[in-house]
């Protein structure tokens, strides 16, 4: 009997031992120090606030990133199984860099030509008309910035937006082409607006040599708008603006629409009714919005010419001038 009435506390002893042998483990484990600096997950930052993880990672931390180094700097780039050197991961966030269509209506020999170093007129899209090219308005885009416009792709395809203009695209507007059509991956830049009338049968084709086409793999060739944006700087003075469209083409400069003629229509010269002065020292942002519709020819030109009382009427009387390339960026 006396050895039976030792066994429970025989065995209380041993689980009092187990338990002091745990805490004893998990002390030594997890030690803090009022000196000592916190220890993240790889990849997270311990001086972010944020929500801890599973591992005691952080979680929802907008500067944490598995592609940097505690130098801040992005971590190389890694290898396969087989050698092969593979991109360091994207950081959090950041979106790719998109594909680019440049000068995509001019002539292929004249595709995404830098402006000249003094500021001329440029080549991209055509022959300047009679009147001779503006003074040069600084030679080079603005610190931060890069030449030309910068813009988006749209198109409207029979099969996907025929219904809603009663089957028949030339009912579309400018408009249209924003709010109800297809916005491409691609993003364009025009180093001049510039395009005189002419015919135009190629393609869009990007930096990576692909092509735009539509919901039916056609080529585009028509039914589509370019919403392009930037900013725009000439001599100090006043100027009234014009443009030549073949469709339809709308221009605001400093937040305010100077020409609008929307719809189908031949190549027809358009000019502002009201003036606009600059500077000579700042830029004004600028939008252009153009769309191309039935095939195959096309006009998008924006002219400007000094401000006088003598400038006449509307009409192509060798007044009016190319803007330079060298008076837009983005």
């Amino acid at each position: 009997m006396s050895g039976v009435s030792f066994r429970p506390i025989g065995l209380i002893v041993g689980c009092l031992t187990v338990l002091m042998l745990g805490f004893q483990n998990c002390a030594t484990d997890i030690q803090f120090s009022p000196d000592a600096n916190l220890k993240a997950d790889p990849g997270t930052s311990s001086d972010v606030p944020g929500s801890v993880g599973q591992n005691g990672g952080m979680l929802d931390n907008p500067e944490s990133s598995n592609n940097r180094d505690n130098s801040g700097s992005p971590a190389p780039s890694e290898e396969d199984d087989a050698g092969t050197l593979l991109p360091p991961n994207p950081v959090a966030g950041q979106q790719p860099p998109r594909e680019v269509i440049c000068d995509p209506l001019a002539p292929s020999s004249e595709m995404c030509e830098p402006p000249p170093s003094g500021g001329g007129g440029g080549s991209s899209g055509g022959t300047p008309p009679p009147g001779g090219p503006l003074p040069p308005s600084g030679g080079a885009p603005e610190p931060g910035t890069s030449p030309g416009l910068m813009g988006d792709l749209y198109y409207l395809s029979r099969t996907a937006h025929g219904d809603l203009f009663d089957g028949n695209l030339n009912n579309a507007h400018l408009d249209d082409y924003q709010e109800f059509g297809t916005k491409t991956p691609f993003a364009v830049v025009m180093t001049q607006v510039n395009v005189t009338p002419r015919s135009w049968q190629d393609s869009f084709t990007s930096n990576m040599g692909n092509t735009v086409v539509d919901d039916q793999d056609n080529v585009l060739l028509e039914w589509f708008s370019l919403r392009l944006s930037g900013q725009i700087k000439l001599p100090a003075g006043s100027y009234q603006f014009a443009m030549i469209s073949d469709d339809g083409m709308r221009v605001t400069i400093d937040n305010v629409p100077i020409l609008n003629h929307d719809g189908v229509h031949a190549p027809a010269l358009d000019c502002a009714s009201i003036a606009v002065s600059f500077n000579g020292q700042d830029a004004k942002p600028i939008q252009v919005a153009y769309f191309q519709g039935p095939r195959v020819e096309i006009a998008m030109q924006l002219l400007v010419r000094p401000l006088s009382e003598d400038n006449g009427r509307c009409r192509n009387d060798g007044s009016w001038q190319t803007i330079p390339a060298s008076a837009y960026s983005h």
